[in-house]
């Protein structure tokens, strides 16, 4: 990870974080799985009694190259001498499929948070998040798609009482291909 803040005035700062990481499974499609992500940051603290927090991500999956079959040997169409039945076999797995977690992907999200202080005992928060993920797939997961509310009150009239509200929604849809 590698990240910066500016200071743009007396109410806004600005963000930027660059990460980095690779994943290297063990018996799977891929050896290397490669994440690549840019996020920028925004808050503003112009009115003594509202934080307002906005993020945008991007990140890129890749790796290095996609073997569809990598469990080929352990079947028993592997073993010396199998003879292969009339009418041949049924495939364990298609090129054209790709498994997601391993697969090449592009995601953008975004996040919006609001806290307004009416009194010093009490906030209100609201944030809004959606995010959107496509696979480099033709069968398997296309894309994953999800978008959620949550709703916050939080009331402390004294050091030993506090009251709380929460509401929270979220949604989400798989696009898929078989």
């Amino acid at each position: 990870n590698i990240g910066a803040d500016w200071k743009l005035g007396a109410h806004d700062t600005l963000g930027a974080t660059y990460t980095y990481s690779r994943f290297e499974p063990g018996n799977r499609e891929r050896g290397e799985v490669d994440d690549n992500s840019i996020k920028l940051t925004w808050v503003d603290r112009a009115l003594d009694w509202l934080t307002f927090r906005a993020n945008v991500t991007y990140l890129k999956q890749t790796g290095d190259t996609y073997n569809f079959d990598p469990y080929e040997f352990a079947f028993s169409s592997s073993l010396p001498g199998f003879v292969t039945p009339q009418g041949g076999l049924l495939p364990y797995t298609v090129d054209a499929l790709r498994k997601y977690d391993v697969a090449s992907r592009d995601e953008s999200k975004v996040d919006l948070m609001a806290t307004v202080m009416p009194r010093d005992d009490m906030t209100f928060s609201a944030s809004v998040r959606s995010d959107w993920n496509n696979y480099d797939a033709v069968l398997g997961r296309q894309g994953y798609d999800t978008v959620g509310v949550a709703l916050q009150w939080e009331w402390q009239p004294s050091p030993l009482t506090s009251a709380n509200i929460y509401y929270g929604y979220d949604r989400s849809t798989l696009h898929m291909a078989n």
